[in-house]
C-alpha cells in the first residue's frame, strides 16, 4: 500500500529531501512521479525502516571526595555514528545543569570526560548524559527528566554561621550538622569537635526526643543525623565543626516522622530549602516552623526555609504520628513567600525579667478567624533554660488544647482574653509592655484585670510590672478590648462580673489535691484534667452548680508524676489552673 508524502511540489532537476513515515519494515519502495504525466516515474529498490538501536550505558558515580577530580565514562550504542555525547551536571545544588562537558572518544562507543579539582563541593553534584547521531536523533540517560546524583565525602566541614555565647537565659541555639557521620556515638563525633572548657558548665548540649518534653543530655544523647535538630549553650563564640562524612542524596526526598507533640528537625542538605515544598500525605496539622536563637522565633512572620547547620521545633497538633516528606528542592530568595497579615488589628505582648525576653505573643482580630482555633493561632513553645514567658491558655478548647502564643478573634463590640505570664527566674521583676495600642480602632479601649480578684491593672506608658516569687510564678490576667462607644460611663471599665475563680491545694501533692472553686453564678459544671501534653487524664460531669464556692478531690494516684492542668467550664464562663504532681 502506498502512503503520499508529499503531492503537487513545484520541482525541477536537483536534490529534494522528504520524511518517511515510521512504517517498519524491510519491503520498503519509494516512488515518484509526474503529477501531469504519471507515466513519467520511478521506483526506488528495496529498503528497510526500523528503529536503530542507540542507547549509553554507566556505571553511576554515587560518592566522591570533595574537591577531588571527577572521571566519568559512558558507552554508547548505536547502528549509525554519533556525533557527540554530553555531560551536564550542576553544583550549586539547585539542579539547573547550566555546566557541561563534551565526552572524548576513548575507541568504537566507549567516551570520557573529567572535572577538574575544586568544582565538586560538600553540595554534592547531578548530572546527566546525551548523545546525537548523525540524523539529529538524541537520547538521553537517564530518561526523561531523571539524574544521577553524587554524595560527597566531608572531612571537617564548618558551619557558615557562629554560635554565638551567652546565658542560660539568652544563649540557648538549635542547632544540626547536615551530613550522614562516619561515626555513629555522640562522644566519637564530637572529639576535638566541642566548645572549650567541661560539659555541664562551660557547655551543654542536649536533645529533645521527638514528641518528648524531656531533654537528654550529652553525652547520654544518640548521635547526630541529617534531619536531627540539637541544643548548645556556650560560654565562648564556637563554629560547629563536623567529622568525617557525607552528604545526603538529592535525587529523592528526605522523610522525617512527626510524633503528636513538639518534634526538633532539620535541613538534611546543604543547600537552603522551603518549608513550603514539604510533603504532608496525610494532611496532618502542623505548627508554623519555630527556631530559636535567644528566644522563640515570632510564629506570625516564621521561618520559611530551613538552613543548613540550624534547628527548628515542629508541633504535630494531632494525636496521630504524620509522615512527611523534605524535598530537595533549593529555596531563593525570590521564592520566599512575602507574608501578608490578614488581619483588622493587632496587639503584641512583650514580656521581659532581667535578660529573658518574650516578644512574640500577639492578640487581635480577624473577620477570616474563629472564636477557637483556627490557623490564625499558634501554639507555646515549651520554655528553655531561664525563660519569661507570655501565653493564652486554651485547655477548654474542642480543638488542639494547648497553651497559645498567638490567639486572634472574630470581631465583636467586646473581647477579652485570658493570658498568663510564667517565668523561672526567681525575685525579679517582670515588665509587659502592650505594643500597637496606638494603631488600634480610634474607639477601642484596652483594659486589663488580674484574674481571680478582678483588680484593674494600672498600665503605664503601656506597661505594667510585678516581681517573681522563689520558684516557678505564674501571674494570670484578663485583657479587655472594647468599644468605647459602646460603653456605659462607669460601669465598663470593670470586669464582665459573671467568671470562674479556682484554686488547687496543696500543690505540689502526692497524690491527692483539692480543686476549690467560685461560681459567680449557677451553672452546669465540667472540670476536665489534662497532662502536659494536652491529653485529657480525667472529666469530671458535676452538673448543675449553685453560686459560690465549691470544692473537688482529684486523686492522681494511677497517673505519673508531672505537670497537670485543670479547667473549669461553667457554661458562661471557665478558668485553667495548673497542679504539680510529686511521687
Amino acid at each position: 500500500s502506498w502512503n503520499t508524502i508529499v503531492s503537487s511540489v513545484s520541482a525541477s532537476t536537483g536534490s529534494y529531501r522528504w520524511t518517511v513515515p515510521v512504517v517498519l519494515s524491510n519491503m520498503c519502495l519509494v516512488k515518484i512521479s509526474d503529477t501531469d504525466d504519471s507515466s513519467v516515474s520511478d521506483i526506488s529498490g528495496l529498503f528497510e525502516i526500523y528503529t536503530p538501536e542507540f542507547s549509553i550505558t554507566h556505571v553511576p558515580i554515587t560518592e566522591a571526595q570533595e574537591n577531588a577530580v571527577l572521571t566519568f565514562d559512558a558507552t554508547v550504542t548505536s547502528d549509525v555514528a554519533i556525533n557527540n555525547v554530553t555531560l551536564y551536571y550542576d553544583v550549586t545544588g539547585r539542579r539547573e545543569f547550566d555546566k557541561s562537558i563534551e565526552l572524548a572518544s576513548v575507541n568504537q562507543g566507549n567516551y570520557t570526560g573529567t572535572i577538574g579539582v575544586g568544582i565538586f563541593t560538600a553540595f554534592g553534584m547531578e548530572y546527566y548524559f546525551t548523545s546525537n547521531d548523525i540524523n539529529d536523533t538524541e537520547t538521553r540517560l537517564p530518561f526523561g527528566t531523571d539524574y544521577f546524583s553524587i554524595n560527597a565525602i566531608v572531612n571537617n566541614a564548618v558551619s557558615s554561621k557562629e554560635i554565638v555565647s551567652g546565658t542560660e537565659v539568652n544563649g540557648y541555639r538549635m542547632i544540626s550538622i547536615p551530613l550522614e557521620l562516619s561515626q555513629t556515638s555522640i562522644v566519637n563525633q564530637l572529639e576535638g569537635n566541642l566548645p572549650s572548657g567541661n560539659s555541664g558548665i562551660d557547655w551543654r548540649l542536649f536533645r529533645f526526643a521527638p514528641g518528648s518534653t524531656n531533654p537528654d543530655e550529652y553525652p547520654d544523647i544518640e548521635g547526630f543525623g541529617p534531619g536531627k535538630s540539637f541544643w548548645l549553650i556556650t560560654k565562648t563564640n564556637f563554629l560547629l565543626n563536623a567529622p568525617l562524612g557525607k552528604t545526603v542524596i538529592t535525587s529523592e526526598p528526605f522523610t522525617i516522622e512527626l510524633r503528636p507533640g513538639w518534634n526538633d528537625i532539620a535541613n538534611p542538605w546543604m543547600f537552603d530549602i522551603s518549608w513550603d515544598d514539604i510533603d504532608n500525605p496525610s494532611g496532618a496539622d502542623l505548627s508554623v516552623l519555630y527556631t530559636y536563637e535567644g528566644n522563640w522565633s515570632d510564629p506570625v512572620n516564621p521561618p520559611t526555609v530551613l538552613e543548613p547547620w540550624m534547628g527548628y521545633a515542629v508541633k504535630n497538633l494531632t494525636t496521630v504520628t504524620a509522615i512527611v516528606k523534605l524535598n530537595p528542592i533549593p529555596a531563593t530568595e525570590s521564592e520566599k513567600p512575602v507574608v501578608t497579615n490578614q488581619f483588622d488589628w493587632m496587639l503584641t505582648l512583650i514580656a521581659t525579667a532581667g535578660d529573658a525576653k518574650d516578644t512574640a505573643n500577639h492578640l487581635g482580630v480577624s473577620e477570616r478567624a474563629n472564636m477557637e482555633w483556627d490557623r490564625y493561632d499558634h501554639v507555646e513553645p515549651p520554655p528553655v533554660g531561664g525563660y519569661v514567658s507570655v501565653l493564652f491558655p486554651h485547655r477548654d478548647w474542642n480543638k488542639y488544647l494547648s497553651d497559645y502564643t498567638v490567639d486572634f478573634r472574630p470581631p465583636e463590640k467586646t473581647i477579652s482574653w485570658d493570658f498568663d505570664v510564667r517565668t523561672n527566674i526567681p525575685g525579679e521583676t517582670v515588665t509587659l509592655e502592650l505594643e500597637g495600642i496606638e494603631k488600634l480602632p480610634y474607639d477601642m479601649v484596652i483594659t486589663i484585670y488580674e484574674r481571680g480578684t478582678n483588680r484593674e491593672i494600672s498600665l503605664f506608658d503601656n506597661t505594667f510590672s510585678f516581681v517573681s516569687g522563689k520558684d516557678i510564678t505564674e501571674a494570670c490576667f484578663t485583657l479587655v478590648a472594647s468599644s468605647y462607644l459602646e460603653q456605659q460611663p462607669k460601669q465598663d471599665n470593670a470586669i464582665p462580673d459573671q467568671f470562674v475563680t479556682a484554686v488547687s491545694y496543696p500543690n505540689p501533692f502526692n497524690p491527692q489535691t483539692t480543686i476549690r472553686y467560685e461560681l459567680s453564678h449557677s451553672g452546669k459544671v465540667k472540670v476536665s484534667v489534662f497532662n502536659s501534653l494536652g491529653q485529657r487524664v480525667r472529666v469530671y460531669e458535676l452538673g448543675h452548680r449553685e453560686q459560690g464556692t465549691h470544692e473537688l478531690v482529684f486523686d492522681a494516684t494511677e497517673l505519673t508524676s508531672g505537670l497537670y492542668f485543670y479547667q473549669i467550664y461553667a457554661g458562661y464562663a471557665s478558668i485553667t489552673g495548673k497542679m504539680l504532681y510529686m511521687k
